[in-house]
């Protein structure tokens, strides 16, 4: 009994050492100078040097702005303020490499993996709570701690792993205020979720669609709707206090009602490129955007000037071209009509929205691939992507809807992404707890259903012989009974023995 109690903590803690080691030993040097890395870090030393919310990259003083989501900048300023080495970063290093001591980050960079680490002892327990099997919570953590594709640039100063466990962090916390009254339970879950959504803007959306998709079920449902009411009242009020918050403080900063500055119509931007592409780039980009050999497969196969445009790093690229045409297109506004940036991107925000629809069937068309591209970044695609539409509709066919509404984060986050961006494959990150619980469902299922023939063959195994023993024994009666020596006579009502 102990063993059996004692062995999935025991293989849960061999998982997560194993998980250190693998990612300490393919670790490579954290990169600040490249990608979101700078902004949240001059973010950060603004909070930590000057108290004051900007993304200036200067070490003055400077007035408060409008920049990124607050979630990791207030992390990694925590960070700086106990750790002198990471504490003596000033934004103007980010500029060249080699101009900052890679040292600095150390403390950063294992934040990073522990949270890693701690999204893993977390699915665990979500895991148990959502298929009531401990083997089946191993196979959650373990997909999430030994996915060394997905955890690869987790040394790297960005807001990814915080993502990743915040929406770790907020299922979990659904899953207990799920089916009670508990204004605690209802309150943690509300605040887990509002620090998800200011550390990935993207979970607005879903946040609203989820807070009108509950109001119409409770209606759809007229069963205690009061008490119903209030939970709604009560997540919408810490919701829209923590959220609503932040939003009017940018607000009276920069005179617009928004999380983030202009990420929108930049991520845009770089959708509506690929709505150009050729038929034969069309093509093309499902070969390339798999992992491994597809981009040299692809060059081979349609040749390098065709498929150069779909690389992240090619100037005149969908990527870079997209965001280069919408930095252009803001700047040249804001001088012609002496107005400011934000106001300038606003405006060239609604033309790219504009602009995609004016095509409308080669933007639905294009979100095949890429949605497609990103399913890459699961070291075990092949398994986890089927097993998410499978736990998906398995749970939609059995009205399971806790499971639903769980794995509806991942559906969402693989979907919004392939509608509004490029979808490169970290944007997926926030979409690979899902896929975890997906597969432990999946997990779950099938040993259900091992169980249950394996059972069916013991039965069958231990009725068969006593099937021949009934058998053999008819047959012997009957032989029996049909032999004059062993058959008895009755003479005038008396048995008469043989012999």
């Amino acid at each position: 009994m102990r063993f059996a109690r004692a062995w999935p903590v025991g293989a849960l803690l061999a998982m997560l050492l194993l998980s250190v080691a693998m990612n300490l030993a393919t670790s490579k040097p954290a990169n600040f100078t490249g990608g979101d890395a700078p902004d949240y870090l001059a973010t950060a030393y603004h909070l930590a040097h000057h108290r004051v919310f900007a993304r200036d990259p200067t070490a003055a003083e400077v007035a408060p702005g409008i920049g990124r989501e607050p979630g990791y900048p207030l992390f990694a300023a925590a960070l700086m303020s106990v750790d002198p080495g990471l504490g003596a970063y000033t934004p103007e290093c980010a500029r060249h490499v080699g101009s900052c001591d890679l040292a600095q980050f150390r403390l950063a960079s294992l934040a990073n993996l522990m949270l890693v680490e701690l999204s893993g002892v977390l699915l665990f327990l979500l895991a148990f709570r959502v298929t009531g099997s401990m083997s089946a919570s191993l196979v959650a953590a373990g997909y999430t701690l030994l996915n060394l594709h997905m955890n690869r640039f987790w040394q790297d100063p960005v807001s990814d792993r915080l993502a990743m466990f915040l929406v770790v962090a907020t299922m979990l916390a659904f899953s207990f205020a799920w089916g009670t009254r508990c204004a605690a339970r209802w309150s943690l879950f509300a605040t887990a979720l509002s620090a998800l959504t200011l550390t990935k803007a993207v979970f607005l959306p879903y946040s609203v669609l989820a807070g009108l998709g509950a109001f119409l079920w409770i209606f759809a449902r007229p069963t205690d709707v009061r008490s119903k009411l209030r939970i709604l009242g009560l997540v919408t009020c810490v919701y829209a206090v923590l959220v609503g918050g932040w939003v009017l403080r940018n607000f009276a900063v920069s005179g617009e009602l928004r999380i983030t500055d202009n990420r929108a119509g930049l991520m845009l931007s770089t959708r509506e490129a690929l709505d150009h592409m050729t038929p034969t780039q069309y093509v093309a980009s499902f070969i390339y955007w798999t992992r491994g050999p597809g981009p040299g497969l692809a060059r081979r196969l349609f040749g390098p000037e065709l498929t150069a445009p779909l690389g992240l790093e090619e100037p005149d690229g969908f990527f870079l071209g997209g965001q280069d045409r919408y930095n252009g297109r803001v700047e040249a506004l804001a001088t012609a009509e002496h107005i400011d940036i934000l106001a300038a991107s606003a405006r060239i925000e609604r033309e790219v929205i504009g602009e995609i629809s004016e095509h409308p069937l080669a933007y639905a068309a294009t979100i095949f691939p890429v949605l497609y591209r990103g399913f890459w970044i699961d070291e075990f695609a092949l398994i986890g992507i089927p097993a998410l539409f499978f736990a998906t509709w398995r749970s939609w066919r059995r009205g399971e809807t806790l499971k639903i509404l769980l794995l509806s984060v991942g559906i969402y986050n693989e979907v919004f992404h392939a509608l509004v961006s490029l979808n490169i494959p970290r944007f997926q990150i926030t979409a690979m707890p899902c896929v975890a619980i997906a597969v432990a469902l999946a997990f779950s299922a099938l040993a259900r259903v091992l169980s249950r023939k394996a059972r069916a063959i013991d039965l069958a195994a231990t009725i068969a012989p006593a099937r021949a023993l009934a058998r053999s024994n008819a047959l012997i009666a009957a032989e029996a009974s049909a032999t004059p020596f062993a058959r008895s006579t009755t003479i005038g009502g008396h048995d008469r023995k043989p012999g």
